[in-house]
């Protein structure tokens, strides 16, 4: 069984849906780490040398961030390269208070006219 990014790969599917059971890896990227290390789609996961395997490993760690470094950072808060915590608001929350305080200013020039 191959393990990649800290993930039991299942034996019997094709390379290509195997890796996409790594937290951060979809079909599309899936299959772009493949073409680039050059290993076929076609393959299943135990018919992967042990050459093949490492190739991977090799290119998810250098150029992808998945599973735990990625769930870090897709919490509502995240920790910054410095240490601390940050927290990050979502587009709903900034357009709501946005809108809340243009509405607050409409009132107020309302009762001033």
């Amino acid at each position: 069984m191959a393990r990649i990014a800290g993930v039991d790969l299942p034996k019997k599917k094709r390379i290509e849906y195997g890796l996409t059971y790594i937290y951060g890896i979809g079909l599309t990227t899936s299959r772009k780490i493949l073409n680039k290390v050059g290993i076929s789609l076609d393959k299943r996961v135990h018919e992967l040398s042990e050459d093949e395997i490492a190739a991977i490993r090799n290119e998810i760690q250098n150029n992808y961030q998945v599973e735990g470094d990625l769930r870090k950072k897709s919490g509502y808060g995240y920790q910054s390269s410095d240490g601390s915590w940050k927290l990050q608001r979502s587009q709903t929350q900034k357009r709501a208070a946005s809108t809340w305080s243009e509405n607050k200013n409409k009132c107020k020039n309302q009762k001033r006219s």
